[in-house]
């Protein structure tokens, strides 16, 4: 896995004290940005605030880390890696076709792509994918009928969705 050519990057496997360290963290910090996310939505309700950003408490859930996934992430095989994505896109693609999200997706909406009538996009999280090269992660997004935002390389997470570019229909 440490052998990836510089042509077909990969973002790095976090350390293992890493992952740790954030299991047993987010037992204290989750529940922290929970409530201070809640507050901070009250705060903006009375406040008569136009806008909603940063105040879903559902961003904070979303960052932890069950055992399974500590156990996938610890983990340093390749074949284990992209079978975790396989499912992974898989789930993300499945949502995407019935427009029914879990609680822990991050959802976005796509309007200037030409996909269904308040058709969505999902955050695939870095999480997902350490240590796979870019071009299977392509590859794996694009089995599944799904395409990612943007060109170039593959950073902290992407976004991915279903259908075409509004450019692309002439």
């Amino acid at each position: 896995m440490k052998n990836i050519p510089s042509s077909d990057p990969a973002l790095p496997v976090l350390p293992r004290w890493a992952l740790l360290l954030w299991f047993v963290v987010q037992w204290v910090a989750i529940p922290l940005e929970f409530l201070a996310r809640i507050a901070f939505m009250v705060i903006k309700v009375a406040g008569d605030a136009t806008s909603s950003d940063g105040t879903d408490p559902r961003l904070a859930v979303a960052r932890a880390t069950s055992l399974r996934s500590l156990r996938f992430q610890m983990s340093r095989d390749p074949a284990r890696r992209r079978a975790h994505l396989e499912r992974k896109v898989a789930e993300l693609a499945e949502q995407l076709r019935t427009q029914r999200f879990t609680l822990t997706a991050s959802v976005f909406h796509v309007p200037r792509w030409n996909v269904r009538t308040g058709s969505k996009g999902l955050t695939l999280h870095a999480r997902d994918y350490r240590g796979i090269p870019q071009s299977t992660v392509e590859q794996v997004i694009t089995s599944h009928g799904l395409r990612r935002e943007g060109e170039g390389g593959i950073g902290n997470s992407l976004r991915i969705f279903e259908g075409k570019l509004w450019s692309e229909l002439s």
